[in-house]
């Protein structure tokens, strides 16, 4: 029987600031576009003829930017779909949450807020074009405990030339479930791009990434994606649909889903989607490449007997000469019948997947 999809991203595209180095689809907040929008978002969903859903993912953008009343429109209307046991998330920025809007988060059900941080040194948030401050996390934080929202991830970014991550403390003394490191990487189209801002060097990224990792697992963080850190029991559920390879459903403006084995991309134009035309592109997934591709960003790596029952075959016959190379350089081990990288061969993702989706027998 066919697994039906269970998880939706909704995308909210509106922000009161653009981020130096963000390239998502999004726009300045606008309350008459964004009432526009909501109505669009709400018949596309309506499309999907969905039931109940698992986990719901609130991203954009800044979702938290929407006026209570918007939010409450958003909320009330995904609230309709939560199952039982569900992760109901959204991202917010600190500055731009209140308590008016928490208690919205309370009341219909958002159970994990994703807080972009960045960082808590005031020269990178400059450089970043970010507009908040240690002080503004530290409210944000206090009123989601306040409402009893208390998973809570915080994002932030590294590698940028010029400054250390030095602020960990600060990260600790807040008391995070979930952590997400991030390395800069200059987008085209983004303000630093275009300002050729200069890229730190890679050898000290991963001098900083070391650091990171090993100061967070001190503190009980256990890495479970190549970026992704979370105390026991806190790893985002709705993340890993996508790095399972598991179907879900998507909404919104530049907008991703994953249904009977296609992918579908929504137009970035937000003028055309909120005028009806969402121009979904279509690419028909090649399983076995994106089954290698994202369980390898997992430290749990690829299950040897899921792959044997979803592929027909035997992994480690396929791929027996690729194996036996990045067994032998310690880029990969197998441990508990699964195939799992090695530390180092987290640091150098690429080229495993590299030598494993297009080097096999």
């Amino acid at each position: 029987m066919k697994k039906i999809n269970s998880s939706l991203y909704v995308h909210v595209p509106f922000c009161d600031h653009i981020c130096s180095y963000c390239d998502f689809c999004k726009m300045f907040y606008d309350e008459k576009v964004v009432d526009n929008y909501l109505g669009c978002l709400f018949e596309e969903l309506n499309n999907l003829n969905v039931s109940k859903l698992k986990t719901i993912y609130i991203g954009g953008g800044t979702p938290s930017c929407l006026s209570v009343d918007q939010l409450d429109r958003l909320l009330s209307k995904l609230n309709k779909y939560l199952d039982d046991d569900y992760e109901f998330s959204i991202e917010v920025n600190p500055e731009s949450v209140c308590e008016d809007k928490i208690k919205l988060f309370r009341k219909y059900g958002i159970n994990r807020v994703s807080i972009g941080v960045q960082s808590f040194d005031d020269g990178v948030l400059k450089l970043l074009n970010r507009k908040h401050n240690f002080e503004d996390v530290k409210n944000c934080v206090s009123l989601l405990s306040k409402y009893d929202i208390n998973n809570y991830s915080m994002d932030f970014i590294y590698g940028i030339k010029g400054f250390k991550v030095d602020y960990l403390d600060k990260v600790f003394s807040l008391k995070p479930k979930h952590l997400s490191f991030y390395s800069l990487i200059l987008e085209d189209n983004t303000l630093l791009k275009i300002n050729n801002y200069e890229e730190e060097e890679q050898d000290k990224v991963r001098e900083e990434y070391d650091y990171i990792y090993n100061e967070l697992k001190k503190y009980g963080y256990n890495r479970y994606e190549v970026s992704n850190f979370c105390l026991k029991g806190y790893e985002c559920k709705h993340n890993l649909v996508y790095w399972h390879n598991e179907e879900y459903y998507a909404i919104g403006a530049g907008a991703s889903s994953y249904v009977n084995g296609v992918r579908y991309t929504s137009s970035k134009s937000i003028t055309k989607y909120v005028k009806g035309i969402v121009n979904k592109e279509k690419e028909v997934a090649d399983r076995e490449k994106e089954e290698i591709m994202l369980r390898l960003r997992l430290d749990e790596g690829i299950n040897l007997n899921d792959y044997k029952s979803i592929f027909n075959g035997d992994f480690l016959i396929k791929y027996e000469r690729v194996v036996e190379e990045l067994v032998s350089k310690g880029l990969v081990e197998i441990k508990d019948n699964c195939l799992k990288t090695t530390y180092e061969g987290m640091m150098l993702l690429d080229s495993v997947l590299i030598k494993l989706m297009w080097g096999g027998e």
